[in-house]
């Protein structure tokens, strides 16, 4: 414990840094790079589309040694780049939605996980994703980066923890919980969060957190798994939560992640530990997430 908080204490105090995910054109990749680090921002890593990977990697690694530089499916912007934190790509990787699923984002503004989720399952038929969030004018930026990215949702703005504001009842096959949370995990990009949390705004939401949990378990499938993820690195909103929840409700098993997910990065690069707490460090922000799955 006191390592773990020492590595918390170094990396949420250091600048961010700013994964750079790539799509075709390398050169065009390498320019954003170098524009960037002039900029004071440091870029770790590059992901390829599968079909440009092959011979772009030696390219790259060649003229930027100190990137990682891996294959895999993308998350895209305007058909050029995206800009999302390492760790919060695992949601879409460890949800892994099949083609044709019935998806539920909740919490989903301002849209990098819904957008990851229709991307990686972009095989027909697509996915039914439904996108909800209770701020209209954070939906909206939803709406405009789907848009940008030519991919497609539908949007209700809505409190997820209000099941008759916009549940069809129709069970669905995966749901990403990303609950409201302290944002612990997250002030190197956002230093305010040290100053203007307190105390009590973590018990009040752990019990947002935990109602929202509750309410939508009554929405997955049986044989569906829900994703419940916060920026946190508090237990109280995390690994309590969860245990709690499990304490409570037959028929919910929570999956080891620890081995279940392959990012396709070099070796390491995003250990997640065996309750799921992903600590920050020079990859990634400090992240948690549980994987449960309905039995009956």
């Amino acid at each position: 414990m006191p390592q773990a908080i020492a590595q918390i204490d170094e990396y949420l105090s250091q600048a961010p840094v700013l994964p750079v995910l790539a799509v075709d054109d390398v050169p065009q990749a390498i320019a954003l790079v170098t524009a960037l680090a002039e900029a004071g921002l440091l870029v770790v890593e590059i992901t390829l589309r599968t079909a440009a990977a092959v011979p772009a990697i030696a390219a790259i690694r060649a003229q930027l040694p100190h990137v990682i530089v891996s294959a895999g499916t993308v998350l895209t912007l305007a058909d050029l780049h995206a800009v999302q934190d390492a760790g919060a790509q695992l949601a879409a990787l460890l949800l892994a939605p099949a083609a044709g699923s019935r998806v539920l984002d909740a919490c989903a503004a301002p849209g990098g996980k819904t957008g990851h989720l229709l991307e990686m399952a972009a095989e027909s038929p697509p996915l039914e994703l439904l996108a909800i969030d209770s701020d209209r004018r954070r939906l909206t930026r939803v709406d405009d980066n789907l848009t940008r990215l030519g991919l497609r949702a539908n949007l209700k703005t809505a409190d997820a923890s209000k099941l008759d504001e916009w549940w069809d009842g129709k069970p669905f096959d995966r749901i990403l919980l990303d609950v409201p949370c302290s944002g612990s995990g997250v002030t190197r990009r956002h230093p305010d969060i040290k100053w203007i949390r307190r105390e009590t705004d973590i018990f009040a939401l752990a019990r947002q957190q935990a109602r929202l949990l509750s309410v939508l378990w009554q929405c997955l499938n049986i044989g569906g798994q829900l994703l419940y993820a916060t920026c946190s690195v508090f237990r109280a909103e995390n690994q309590d939560i969860i245990a709690q929840f499990l304490g409570k409700t037959p028929g919910a098993r929570q999956i080891n992640i620890d081995q279940s997910i392959s990012t396709g990065r070099e070796p390491d690069a995003i250990p997640i530990l065996s309750d799921g707490q992903l600590l920050p460090n020079h990859i990634h922000d400090g992240f948690f997430y549980a994987l449960l799955e309905k039995t009956g």
